[in-house]
């Protein structure tokens, strides 16, 4: 531990809050707003899982990597210093879940080159995450030439991201609302609280198409600040 006064990491002296700049307070007040609602969606996820899980295994199971995807966006723009665009969180994303798939997986991704806030970044992370992991683990796990779909489309309506799977698609008399387990349900949470928009799932024949679509003035509302 530094001196008294110091970091506790480095020992270095803590900048009085007088110095900072109006801009940098601004800045950190956001960052600190959005991590704010982070905990607010694990806290979230943990009521969830919790409702699924059978013992403090699966709930730990079920929370980790979740837990992984919301930080994503930190984790990008602190490696680089600049926020990162939606191909370059998707393919973190897919890099991060491509090992509870099949080792043989034709992948594409056909994204707009949208930069991201912190802001969307959480949600949009997440959703990946349950939607891709959901196409691998069960969509995917029998099919003899697996492939993955990631596409998407930005216009005067908003932004629309679509994963389509080869796989077996849902079973016979599906409903989302009555049938969905615990990461379609986060997913749907997602779109419908985070987003202000919604996740429709469709037969592609073969296969599933989950495409999530987000208002153009929510994508606006939530990407005016690049960094929160």
């Amino acid at each position: 531990m530094g001196q008294p006064g110091g970091g506790l990491s480095d020992g270095g002296a803590l900048a009085p809050a007088a110095s900072l700049t109006p801009e940098s307070l601004k800045t950190a007040g956001g960052v600190c707003h959005r991590v704010k609602n982070d905990f607010q969606t694990i806290a979230n996820i943990l009521a969830l899982g919790s409702a699924h899980a059978r013992s403090p295994r699966d709930l730990a199971e079920a929370v980790e990597g979740r837990v992984v995807a919301l930080s994503l966006g930190y984790t990008l723009v602190s490696e680089t210093g600049q926020p990162p665009t939606l191909d370059r969180l998707a393919q973190e994303v897919l890099r991060r879940n491509l090992w509870k798939g099949p080792s043989h997986l034709r992948l594409a991704r056909r994204l707009p080159p949208l930069v991201l806030s912190l802001r969307l970044c959480s949600p949009l992370s997440l959703w990946l995450h349950e939607i891709i992991g959901n196409a691998l683990r069960h969509g995917l796990e029998q099919v003899s030439d697996p492939e993955l779909l990631l596409e998407g489309s930005l216009d005067d309506d908003g932004l629309r991201l679509c994963v389509t799977d080869n796989g077996a698609g849902l079973p016979p008399g599906f409903a989302l609302e009555r049938d969905a387990r615990l990461g379609l349900r986060l997913a749907m949470a997602l779109a419908a609280n985070d987003l202000r928009g919604g996740l429709e799932l469709e037969d592609a024949r073969p296969g599933l198409k989950a495409t999530l679509r987000v208002p153009a003035g929510e994508l606006a509302r939530l990407a005016q600040e690049l960094w929160w």
